[in-house]
Formats: structure tokens, C-alpha cells, sequence
């Protein structure tokens, strides 16, 4: 195990700030780059640096297409500042924007009624590669669907419905439409295939390239992405899925 100690060096960022972070729906990608800026602006403490894609390879681990599409949607929803834009020899020039009520991505609270979002350590969102809807659940949803014309994803306890909801959001600024029902069996027969074909990590990255990559006349729905699932599983698994 390292020895891992204060004087061998570490990177000040405020507790507001990251009690603040977990108000926010952000993917892990975000998350990861998030960091990496914090290490190399605040961790050498200064506000703004040069950082290259390809240094944040390095430092997250990540591949080429997801950092820009991440970063891209950190720029776009000002939790990241782009002093200068990158080209040719140069790098581009970042900087975290501190002043969290600027951000644009959605927060938790919103994407659900009140009362709807279950907390983090309920059976039904524990185990995220679970092999279906949890069982203590699914009577329930039978009996509901049974009465209802529509399916709502934004109160559904699942998942990954709740992962594509929440990109949803951040991507279009409202709530995915509700889903008539008699498209819902084979929607949740995708959402089952997927879980066995993806951990819930790999789900939020397809999910995340889906939306940032929507050809035009996509609205999002959810079920032209489930279609869509295979080919993008093949198209990123040399990219070490």
C-alpha cells in the first residue's frame, strides 16, 4: 500500500465546492476531467492552465472521443471555462468556474417529482449491474402499467432509466415524454439486454455519446437509442469496453 501523506503534496479546493458537486447530475467522465483540471490549476495554485487532450488521456484514462465530448459538455454548461481554444501548436487553456450557480447541468432535485427519487442505498439502485428490475419492485410496476396508459421514466426507480433521464435533462432542458404502454415490454426487454451486455459505468458513457451525437431529426427518445445499442457496444469496445 502507498504511503500516502499531506507533505508529499495535495490540491486545495474549497468544501463548498465539493459539497456543491454532489448537487449536480454529473457522468463520471465529467467528474474524472473535473479532477484533472482541479490537479493541475488549484494543485499548483493557479486559476487557469494549459491543458492539451491528450495530457487528459493520460490523466484519466479515458479515450480521445470521450474527453472531448465530456469536455465539450463541461464548457457548454460553464462548470468549465475555455480561456483560449486549442489548434495547431497550441493548447487549449482551462479553468474551473467556481461560481457553481453559473452551471447549467441539471441538479438532482429537479429531474423528479418530490418524493419520487429514492436514496442512493435502496435495494432498487444498490446493485447497478443487477440482471433486471428489482423484485420487490416489479408486482408493483405490473399493477401499475395495468392501469396507466403511459409509462413516466422520470419516477421509474430503476437505474439506468434514471441514468437516461438525468442526461436527458441535461441535454434538452426538460423531461423525457412519457412512453405509451404498450411499447413498454419491449422497452424494459432492452433495458435488460443492456444490463447484461454493460456495467452501469459503460451504460452512462454509451448514453452520453448517444446524446452528444444525435443525428439531426433525433429527438432523444429513448427507444430509438435501444436500437441503437448494439452498434454503439461495438463501436466502443476497442476503445476497452
Amino acid at each position: 500500500m502507498a504511503d500516502v501523506q499531506l507533505e508529499n503534496g495535495y490540491t486545495r479546493v474549497a468544501n463548498e465546492i465539493l459539497e456543491a458537486i454532489q448537487m449536480y447530475t454529473f457522468t463520471t467522465n465529467q467528474l474524472k476531467i473535473i479532477m484533472a483540471v482541479w490537479r493541475n490549476t488549484y494543485g499548483y495554485t493557479r486559476k487557469k492552465h494549459d491543458i492539451s487532450l491528450g495530457f487528459l488521456e493520460g490523466a484519466t484514462y479515458l479515450t480521445r472521443a470521450r474527453i472531448s465530448s465530456s469536455l465539450k459538455s463541461l464548457v457548454d454548461n460553464k462548470v468549465i471555462l475555455e480561456i483560449q481554444k486549442g489548434g495547431g501548436s497550441k493548447s487549449k487553456v482551462l479553468a474551473f468556474n467556481k461560481d457553481y450557480d453559473q452551471w447549467t447541468i441539471k441538479k438532482y432535485a429537479n429531474c423528479f417529482p418530490v418524493g419520487s427519487l429514492q436514496d442512493d442505498t435502496t435495494p432498487s439502485l444498490q446493485d447497478d449491474t443487477s440482471g433486471g428490475l428489482q423484485d420487490d419492485t416489479k408486482e408493483r410496476k405490473k399493477k401499475v402499467l395495468k392501469k396507466k396508459t403511459y409509462f413516466n421514466l422520470a419516477i421509474e426507480d430503476d437505474s439506468f432509466f434514471k441514468i437516461y433521464c438525468d442526461q436527458f435533462f441535461n441535454k434538452f432542458n426538460k423531461q423525457h415524454k412519457q412512453i405509451p404502454e404498450d411499447k413498454v415490454n419491449d422497452l424494459v426487454k432492452q433495458i435488460q439486454y443492456m444490463k447484461n451486455r454493460s456495467s452501469i459505468g459503460e451504460f452512462e458513457e454509451i448514453v452520453e455519446y448517444h446524446l452528444d451525437n444525435l443525428p439531426s431529426g433525433n429527438n432523444g427518445d429513448i427507444r430509438a437509442f435501444v436500437h441503437a445499442f448494439p452498434r454503439y457496444l461495438e463501436e466502443l469496445k476497442p476503445d476497452g469496453f
